[in-house]
């Protein structure tokens, strides 16, 4: 019997998951220990890490929309338990954290979880449409009249405002 060999079998940790026989936990639940939180490697953690990069991280992609352009983190958000506390765990479905007003940094007043559709009527490229007293961005216009927002955006494009959203059902729709 080979011993050095039979001491790297693998056995099953407590989660399920394989672990060397040697060891108590399998990687991924020895580090979840190391946290106090125990929440590494979940979506939640992984949303504030990444949004601590956008800020933060001269290398990261997206450093010149947010770092670059003063967005930052606020302190009490530096600890992973802060950010928990205030934002809670991220709910199934949501895409992202997200800012409600663009312009100020990331801190429990100015941000909620949102899903694709409130990220992508919530950025810096949307145009607000005015119609009818009403005023919204192309994707909420889209969504209410029940057409594409590719759609309606080349329709407002070629027919201006009026036009497109008469055309794309807007009275019958309210």
């Amino acid at each position: 019997m080979n011993f050095k060999h039979n001491a790297y079998r693998h056995n099953k940790c407590l989660c399920g998951g394989d672990k060397d026989k040697r060891a108590r936990l399998c990687s991924l639940c020895f580090l979840k220990t190391k946290t106090k939180h125990g929440m590494f490697k979940t979506s939640t953690y992984y949303s504030w890490s990444n949004m601590k990069k956008r800020c933060r991280d001269k290398k990261h992609m997206s450093y010149e929309k947010y770092g670059g352009a003063g967005i930052d983190v606020c302190k009490r958000w530096e600890k992973f338990e802060n950010f928990l506390a205030d934002m809670g765990e991220k709910p199934e479905g949501k895409q992202s954290i997200g800012r409600i007003n663009n312009l100020k940094g990331y801190f429990k007043e100015n941000c909620q979880w949102e899903d694709y559709f409130q990220q992508n009527s919530n950025t810096s490229k949307n145009k607000y449409i005015s119609f009818d007293e009403r005023t919204m961005v192309l994707p909420e216009w889209a969504r209410l009249l029940n057409v594409s927002r590719h759609t309606l955006y080349y329709r407002v494009k070629s027919w201006g405002v009026s036009k497109a959203l008469l055309v794309s059902g807007y009275k019958q729709n309210i």
